[in-house]
């Protein structure tokens, strides 16, 4: 199929099945509510259920043959012809089948998070102020065609890895689809426990008015946080299963999962993002101490404590998938037997939390020489109750971000001491300090602008209103965070890179080198030159490496008729 052609049914095929999708979901919630299942609305009156019938039915008459037709031709192109192998492998095929996965998943996600709503409500049911409408019948109806429409493709897909081999595309696409659906999956989920555990505890406190906390009564912060929950981890154990389970097959399609960048990238992300939430979550707690003792508030409700509990028990969820990742990550590594993926674990998970101890460190010191310099400088920050808000959040960022940071960092420099060429060839090593240059260079953007439009401002007297010394404090003090950040990380640098030059012959030396590999063809092939296809590779590893269990999976991959030899 050409790929004219091929472009044209996907798309002819998407827009139809959307048809056909609102027209079966309009279609089923009239039949459900013709067996009396509706939900209650606050106001409004009846929908219409006649005029829907009739919607439904036409959406569904165009709908049905258009996606048929259009279907059963990409399908009869994939099954049999003299391209089936080609359109399987098709890269637009993939795109396809993963962007209607990740259109149902979402829309399932959304349905199954009002069901438990409208379930909660029933519970609990809302004050009057409270408007809105959840249609009972329309929820499952959705659920329905959408699980439908998904298990149809989720085979589709199933069909085209068992066929064999994917590349390119066709086999990253499906798993980009999968990531991002556990990844966002797990965040939903530890965000609403977090909520749940937080609107307990204030419930057991007996607060009178979680108001002061959540902008809600407990029956309203439990119907938000409850679906984010249960959804959440539906989708995030579900996903993560289906992935740890393609990464434990044999064949192209494990083998294939297991080397996968997008699975290696999954890691760190998820442990970035953890450690972010938990040090946000925990400052809420420390920031509420620290304001206490900085005398931000006279009457502080609900309790200290409360506030102080409440924090802890949002940061838990995130904890707890910072060390579960984090123990994962270096169980898998250690799995493979190879001594250079658990150096890379560990050299990954530790530049990840020094990242994100340095963001936080970074953004509070940066405050609090400002707010020194407005002192030291005569200027008003100090004027009034505000600056003492916002230097109680400050040091608690500072407080949990800089501990992180040297934690991580010293650690790090340990590991550099200990192995001083392969941590400054490190690309991990390498990428982290670059990302650190280049953020604290584009973060100075903004303050330098200020400083020379109040400074230039200044020698053309333009006569520029308010306290000079209070508007240039800020943007001074993050000027001079990141002028830190990128002295030191600009030296590290520059010391890798005169110790890689000096290194680099003798760990070239010191490698081991397997026998030249050879894409082969069958002995018979071999013997005539002139029509086998051969290249000769050289595989390296570093010191220690199991280079053989490389060359087996290897040869466990390659496709039939072709094979590696030693030279």
């Amino acid at each position: 199929m050409d790929t004219v052609r091929r472009l044209y049914l996907y798309a002819m095929s998407a827009v139809s099945l959307a048809v056909l999708a609102v027209g079966a979901q309009a279609l089923l919630t009239v039949a459900l509510h013709g067996l009396g299942l509706r939900g209650v609305p606050v106001f409004g009156g009846d929908p219409g259920d006649r005029q829907a019938l009739s919607l439904a039915i036409a959406l569904v008459g165009v709908g049905l043959p258009v996606w048929a037709i259009h279907w059963w031709l990409v399908e009869r192109s994939v099954r049999r012809g003299a391209d089936a192998e080609a359109e399987r492998r098709a890269g637009i095929r993939a795109f396809y089948l993963s962007a209607v996965l990740a259109v149902f998943i979402l829309v399932a996600a959304i349905a199954a998070m009002s069901l438990v709503r409208i379930v909660v409500s029933r519970l609990m049911p809302l004050s009057d102020d409270y408007y809105g409408y959840e249609d009972l019948a329309g929820t499952i109806s959705t659920l329905f065609v959408v699980a439908a429409g998904w298990a149809l493709h989720a085979q589709t897909r199933r069909v085209d890895v068992a066929g064999g081999e994917l590349h390119g595309g066709a086999a990253w696409l499906p798993r980009l689809y999968r990531y991002v659906v556990t990844f966002f999956g797990l965040v939903i989920f530890a965000q609403g426990l977090g909520e749940i555990a937080k609107v307990a505890i204030v419930y057991v406190s007996g607060t009178s008015s979680p108001d002061a906390i959540y902008g809600g009564g407990y029956a309203y912060q439990l119907r938000q946080a409850l679906p984010a929950a249960i959804v959440g981890l539906a989708a995030w154990v579900s996903h993560a299963w289906a992935s740890d389970r393609v990464a434990a097959s044999d064949g192209w399609h494990g083998a294939s999962e297991q080397t996968s960048r997008i699975r290696l990238g999954y890691w760190p992300l998820v442990i970035a993002v953890a450690a972010f939430a938990s040090i946000i979550a925990l400052a809420g707690g420390l920031g509420a101490v620290l304001g206490q003792v900085l005398g931000t508030s006279a009457d502080v409700s609900p309790s200290l404590a409360v506030q102080i509990a409440a924090a802890a028990a949002a940061a838990v969820p995130w904890l707890a998938i910072w060390w579960l990742h984090g123990r994962w990550g270096r169980d898998a590594a250690s799995a493979t037997g190879d001594p250079g993926r658990r150096t890379f674990a560990a050299r990954l998970d530790r530049h990840v939390g020094a990242a994100v101890g340095l963001a936080f460190g970074a953004i509070a010191t940066g405050w609090l020489v400002g707010v020194l310099i407005d002192v030291v400088l005569g200027g008003s920050r100090t004027v009034g109750d505000g600056w003492r808000h916002e230097l109680s959040q400050f040091l608690a960022w500072a407080v949990l971000g800089l501990p992180l940071w040297i934690w991580n960092w010293s650690r790090l420099l340990a590991l550099r001491q200990a192995d001083p060429a392969g941590e400054a060839s490190s690309a991990v090593r390498r990428a982290y300090l670059l990302l650190a240059i280049g953020v604290a260079i584009v973060s100075t953007l903004g303050s330098l602008a200020i400083v020379l439009y109040r400074l230039v401002g200044y020698l053309l007297g333009a006569g520029l209103g308010g306290n000079a010394v209070s508007e240039l404090s800020t943007p001074l003090g993050a000027l001079i965070a990141a002028a830190a950040i990128v002295v030191y990380h600009g030296l590290q640098l520059r010391s890798d890179g005169e110790l890689r030059p000096a290194t680099a012959d003798a760990a070239e030396a010191a490698a081991p080198v397997a026998a030249p590999l050879t894409a082969a063809v069958p002995p018979a092939a071999m013997a005539a030159e002139d029509t086998a296809a051969r290249i000769s590779l050289e595989l390296r590893g570093p010191t220690g490496a199991d280079l053989e269990a490389t060359l087996a999976m290897l040869r466990g991959v390659l496709p039939e008729g072709q094979t590696l030899a030693e030279g």
